[in-house]
């Protein structure tokens, strides 16, 4: 069985990205003390949500959510165990990835 999204509903979601996207750029470059923008990576085909003008320091924003609102959305992890191994490879000293959406916490311990 296929499921239909109305693009509709997708808007909420999008805005409170968006939002969330701002505001924690605004904290990150506020705890850095240097402004923080988006930036199309040198070396892959990525665009990095924060990265200074000296490229020292490189994160990205994440905004999760639950699929069909029970479980943990495994393509969502596969997508951030992607942008750790492209951080790693970075020459940035400083390297993020910040968190939104947040609702439930799971340990995987």
């Amino acid at each position: 069985n296929m499921e239909y999204i109305n693009v509709r509903d997708l808007v909420p979601k999008i805005d409170a990205f968006v939002k969330f996207q701002r505001v924690a750029g605004q904290r990150m470059s506020a705890h850095f003390g240097t402004p923080l923008v988006e930036l199309k990576s040198r070396r892959f085909p990525k665009r990095w949500d924060y990265v200074s003008a000296d490229h020292t320091i490189i994160g990205d924003a994440k905004y999760l959510s639950l699929v069909r609102k029970i479980a943990d959305p495994l393509a969502k992890l596969m997508e951030i165990a992607a942008n750790v191994w492209l951080l790693e490879r970075t020459q940035a000293t400083v390297r993020f990835l910040v968190f939104g959406n947040q609702r439930k916490y799971r340990s995987f311990g």
